[in-house]
Parts: structure tokens; sequence; C-alpha cells
């Protein structure tokens, strides 16, 4: 299976995605994944193994949705798990080949999302970030809730040159 993931932005949701991610590969290693992010967030997570980055550029424009069209061209997904509800992360969508597009569900879905996706997780009630970005993996999988999110294992690699570097 290729996944591909559109979560371009916000370093809080980006690191929920990524814990979801490391999950994802540990228990299916034979997924193969590519993400798309934005240029900040691919700073602090491109060190993280088994993922193929494609990064998005937002300050380049219509440039940048041109250049990232062209990167995607050849790249047909078994699914996009499209993570993030905004006009930006729906077009960079639209712009992804996948047989299986899966969103949010309708009542967090807006801007125009729920006509990018044809599969929609399951509504939550209060959910908390960590157990809304689950729920994309317990659709993946076909998987009933709740999904046991205590065997997550975050870990963001460092850079030994990294560490103790300011970055503001």
């Amino acid at each position: 299976m290729h996944l591909c993931i559109v979560r371009l932005s916000s370093i809080g949701d980006v690191c929920h995605v990524t814990m979801m991610v490391q999950v994802l590969r540990k228990r299916h290693p034979h997924v193969k994944v590519t993400w798309i992010i934005g240029r900040v967030e691919y700073q602090l997570l491109k060190h993280l193994t088994g993922i193929d980055f494609i990064v998005f550029n937002k300050s380049e424009g219509l440039r940048g949705y041109i250049k990232l069209r062209r990167q995607l061209q050849h790249y047909m997904f078994d699914v996009l798990l499209h993570m993030q509800v905004s006009l930006r992360a729906n077009i960079v969508a639209r712009l992804v080949k996948a047989q299986r597009r899966i969103g949010f569900d309708s009542a967090r879905a807006k801007e125009g999302h729920q006509w990018v996706v044809t599969e929609q997780v399951a509504s939550q009630v209060e959910p908390h970030v960590l157990d809304g970005f689950f729920s994309f993996y317990q659709q993946l999988m076909h998987l009933p809730p709740p999904i046991d999110r205590l065997y997550c294992d975050f870990r963001i690699p460092v850079m030994v040159a990294d560490r103790g570097r300011t970055w503001l």
C-alpha cells in the first residue's frame, strides 16, 4: 500500500500526526508513506525514517502549486489521508491522485474539504487532537473504535549538531 498524507502546517498538529504515522509504520511496515508537508514543519521532521517527504512552500504562491503538481504527476497512491481543513490544503489534496481519499467528518470539514474526499472518518464528540488523527488510522485499516493510542512511541530524531540550537 502506498499512502499519501496531506498535513502541511501547524507544528503541534504535525507532531500529533507523527505519532499516528509512527504507530502505522510500526504495525504495518509494508505501507509506504509519502507526506506532503510545509517547509518549516519539514525542518522538524526531516530525519524521520520510513517517510518520503514532498515539501510544499506556500510562500511561492501559484508557482508552488505548479511545482507540486509536477512532482506528483507520476504518483498514484492507494490512499490519501487528507488531514487538514484549509483552502490551501484542499487545493493541494486535489493534486493528489488516489483510489481512496479519506478526510474529516462533515462536522469538522470546511472550506470545501468534503468535496476533496470520498470517505470521512467517524464523527467524534469533543475529541483530543490525537484521537481525531487516529480516527484516520481506524478508517484506513477498518478498525472499530476505540483505538488504543497508549502504544504511541513519539520520537522525533534530532541530529547531534542541532541539539541546543536556537531556531527562532
